[in-house]
């Protein structure tokens, strides 16, 4: 069923409709339009989206990859910067780790 087929309108609407100086059914019409452009545009923006996140992740990756491969020394500079940036040690270890245990293994 399309949404024309089941949009019914009360009396006093039809009238408020009409008074406007289109007929209810160019109404319908132009509702079904509205609404198939609508979803046309989340379709594109949605397939943008998925396009957005595909590329970080896969940046992210190259990231991670490179930054397993640092000496040591370049790496403390990296959480050194990170900390100095004001995020905790939890979010440091998480970022650079992947994981983080608390000191107690609690």
């Amino acid at each position: 069923m399309e949404v024309a087929d089941m949009m019914c309108f009360s009396e006093q609407q039809k009238e408020e409709i009409v008074h406007t100086g289109i007929q209810v059914i160019e109404f319908k019409r132009s509702i079904v339009k509205a609404s198939q452009t609508a979803k046309e545009v989340i379709e594109i923006v949605r397939d943008m989206l998925l396009k957005l996140v595909d590329g970080i992740s896969k940046s992210l990756q190259v990231i991670r990859q490179v930054y397993k491969n640092l000496h040591p020394k370049e790496k403390y500079k990296a959480v050194r910067r990170l900390d100095k940036c004001g995020f905790s040690e939890k979010e440091i270890n998480l970022m650079v780790g992947g994981s983080y245990h608390c000191r107690n293994n609690c």
